[in-house]
């Protein structure tokens, strides 16, 4: 079984399929309806708040080695071989409130050997762990009010950040 398979797996029996497919149901009303449904299920509510929860521990454990800027309107993050992060996808309206999106949003790799992508049930975060070395985009997509929007996050995985200097001195030779 590869890592891939072995953290999807994980991650299925962790979460139960009919509960999340109603959480994530739930994160695409609004917010007053979703006051409406929480009213009638504290649980959901309640699960809803652990999966937010989870996701924000998740990205204070991250390591601050992986670097973060955005340059021309695009997000470009580099990490090591030895590294994870997670992607929270927010989805706004025009006036940058968070809005829903139709049906769960879904996510793509441009280059799997580079990266692959574990995401969450409800469609708006994902685990991003290293497959290889090298560039690639991962990309969110989501049905919006006018079709189809995507946000694309360029990635670098190197073989790690230096932790030392390591010296090595030929044979000598004479001049």
């Amino acid at each position: 079984m590869t890592d891939k398979d072995a953290a999807k797996k994980a991650w299925d029996e962790k979460c139960h399929k009919d509960f999340e497919a109603k959480k994530a149901w739930v994160k695409t009303k609004t917010p007053d309806e979703q006051k409406e449904i929480f009213a009638k299920n504290p649980e959901l509510e309640k699960a809803c708040k652990a999966d937010a929860l989870k996701v924000k521990e998740l990205k204070a454990k991250e390591s601050k080695k992986i670097a973060v800027h955005v340059d021309e309107g695009v997000m470009h993050v580099q990490m090591g071989t030895d590294e994870r992060f997670i992607i929270d996808a927010c989805f706004v309206d025009e006036f940058g409130n968070e809005a829903a999106v139709k049906g769960t949003p879904y996510w793509e790799v441009a280059d799997e050997g580079v990266v692959y992508v574990i995401p969450s049930p409800c469609g708006r975060h994902a685990d991003v762990r290293p497959a290889g070395v090298g560039d690639t985009y991962v990309t969110v997509y989501g049905e919006g009010a006018e079709g189809e929007i995507s946000q694309d996050v360029h990635v670098s995985v190197v073989v790690g950040f230096a932790k030392e200097v390591k010296l090595t001195i030929s044979e000598p030779e004479v001049l």
